[in-house]
């Protein structure tokens, strides 16, 4: 685990023991015991997460998961291992556009980030592009969004500075997170469906419990789908700025 998905809560949380999903991950859940009725709303939409993502990326890399919803800062989530944080003040018993973000993000990080991890913190976008690009993609599938008319809408408004991606100016900015993703869209339609989704199963198998690189997912990538991608990531992820 690298370090920085370590996480100490100290407070008045109650532990919620959430059973297990269909494929055998166990749930375990903190939330602030005044707040417990909070969380019934998110269980069911945790299960279905997990089935979709895993239907994507292959089975859940740990053995356990659960939500700790904590007495934190409004708007800050983190991906801390198997526990991820949410503030009180965002999962407070709605079900909206901000909590299936949250949810989708953070769970999608347990994949992209925390069972693989970037080696460089230049490698960012291997985290947050894909996570992002996640949240995207279960937003598609309960209908919140078009897949195709949102990435060609956030494409158009990326940011012209900042790049590139392998070495953003700002870590944790709109390259990044939105550009990150906007990339990996562009890559998933350069290999077609079969390869790209192929090549993320291979990413999480091959690197699993380590750490890689943008130039060890090019070569993942590579393998899957037989192409040369040398243009590709030269242009998406190693030019400043971007083909936007």
């Amino acid at each position: 685990m690298a370090s920085y998905l370590v996480l100490l809560l100290v407070g008045d949380y109650e532990l919620v023991d959430g059973g297990s999903t269909a494929s055998g991950v166990e749930l375990h859940h903190a939330v602030w015991s005044s707040e417990r009725d909070d969380l019934e709303v998110y269980l069911e939409v945790v299960r279905d997460q997990m089935a979709f993502f895993e239907g994507l990326f292959g089975p859940y890399p740990f053995e356990r998961y659960g939500l700790a919803i904590a007495d934190s800062q409004p708007g800050l989530a983190m991906e801390t291992q198997g526990l991820p944080l949410f503030s009180r003040v965002d999962l407070d018993g709605r079900l909206e556009y901000l909590q299936q973000l949250l949810l989708a993000h953070e769970l999608a990080h347990q994949w992209f980030g925390n069972s693989v991890s970037p080696a460089s913190w230049d490698d960012i976008w291997l985290n947050e592009g894909f996570a992002t690009y996640a949240q995207w993609l279960w937003f598609d599938e309960i209908g919140l969004i078009d897949l195709e008319t949102h990435a060609a809408s956030v494409r158009a408004d990326l940011p012209p500075e900042g790049w590139p991606l392998s070495e953003p100016d700002e870590m944790f900015g709109a390259v990044s997170y939105l550009g990150g993703a906007v990339a990996v869209h562009e890559l998933r339609t350069t290999v077609g469906d079969e390869a790209f989704f192929a090549g993320l199963r291979d990413w999480i198998g091959d690197h699993a419990d380590g750490a890689a690189t943008t130039d060890d997912l090019q070569a993942t990538m590579e393998r899957a789908s037989g192409e040369d991608l040398d243009d590709f990531f030269a242009a998406w992820i190693h030019g400043d700025p971007p083909p936007l």
